[in-house]
């Protein structure tokens, strides 16, 4: 068993980012790997699947070059999927209406039905709704992806994140210790956002961690989406007051002191036991959990929540973890 200090379960990227792990494993991009948390205090992930700590640097920076030499934003998919922007002015072109979504979620089911490889079916059902609209008529997207100004799913966050650990020369620093550099953390972080009252010469300078960032992108695949009556629910997102001054947009997750592959994992973080009480009712009232003498009997020791910060345009970057369970 490997302890990873850098992929801390009590902190958003750094669950998520262990979570990319298991889903480059489910994908084939690593060893069966298995997941749990430590119980000592510090919550950090540990891996069991690998022999050493250098062995799983060796594979993952790999992976990382296999992942872009395939020439696709996201392994096993299409290279023009999510579309990109030609030019820097307008909309996402992945903001689409049912009909334009339709033919997404067609081919990704004639290529299912012919043995071709099922993810980008899976893919598909991670970031995009069928059937639930926004005021403007396009479909919901995942919740993971928040975006402001100019951003798009497809250069702002996917492609802007591989080509920022690309600059690093590999991911493997998420593992222990984190490098931040010019990068915004395409809204996975708020301590990646620098704003020029913090800075030495008054300049806004932003500093993400591409590395955590890039894995918690390939761990996307985890937390489908569903259509439901008044929009959509994707597997995590709760909206619920956690802080003052942020959105209700939050993502609620667990920590486990078991070993889980991936499939466990995803039934897991989609569990009812992870059901919020109180959702979206006001500031004073903390959230509690619907079923919380359940957890142990699963496995989990805690469970934690993060909302997205709210920004003049768009949701912001995920704020810092609380813990909503033990109290």
């Amino acid at each position: 068993m490997i302890r990873l200090p850098g992929l801390r379960g009590d902190d958003p990227l750094g669950f998520l980012a262990a979570l990319g792990l298991s889903s480059l494993s489910e994908l084939g991009y690593l060893p069966e790997l298995k997941l749990s948390w430590s119980t000592d205090g510090a919550v950090s992930a540990k891996i069991t699947g690998v022999d050493s700590l250098d062995q799983l640097k060796t594979l993952l920076t790999n992976a990382f070059e296999r992942i872009r030499s395939e020439g696709n934003p996201l392994p096993h998919g299409w290279p023009d999927f999510p579309p990109r922007k030609q030019g820097v002015k307008g909309s996402d072109p992945f903001r689409l209406p049912p009909e334009a979504m339709a033919r997404y979620f067609t081919k990704a089911e004639q290529a299912g039905s012919s043995g071709a490889e099922h993810w980008p079916g899976r893919w598909l059902i991670a970031l995009s709704c069928q059937l639930s609209r926004k005021p403007k008529g396009d479909l919901e997207l995942t919740p993971f992806y928040a975006p402001t100004g100019q951003m798009t799913l497809r250069g702002s966050v996917l492609d802007a994140v591989a080509s920022a650990v690309g600059g690093l020369g590999s991911p493997v620093d998420a593992l222990i210790a984190w490098r931040r550099v010019r990068f915004d953390g395409a809204n996975f972080d708020h301590r990646a956002i620098r704003d020029g009252a913090v800075a030495t010469n008054g300049t806004p300078l932003n500093q993400g961690a591409p590395s955590p960032t890039w894995l918690a992108t390939m761990a996307l695949s985890m937390f489908p989406l569903v259509d439901l009556p008044g929009g959509s629910r994707a597997v995590g997102w709760q909206r619920a007051w956690l802080y003052p001054g942020y959105t209700t947009r939050s993502l609620i997750w667990p920590v486990w002191r078991h070993e889980l592959s991936a499939a466990a994992i995803r039934v897991l973080i989609a569990h009812e036991a992870l059901e919020l009480t109180n959702q979206v009712q006001n500031e004073r009232t903390p959230p509690r959990l619907r079923s919380d003498r359940a957890l142990p009997g699963l496995g989990v020791f805690a469970v934690f929540g993060a909302s997205r910060r709210t920004l003049s345009q768009g949701d912001g970057p995920l704020g810092p973890a609380i813990q909503l369970w033990p109290r």
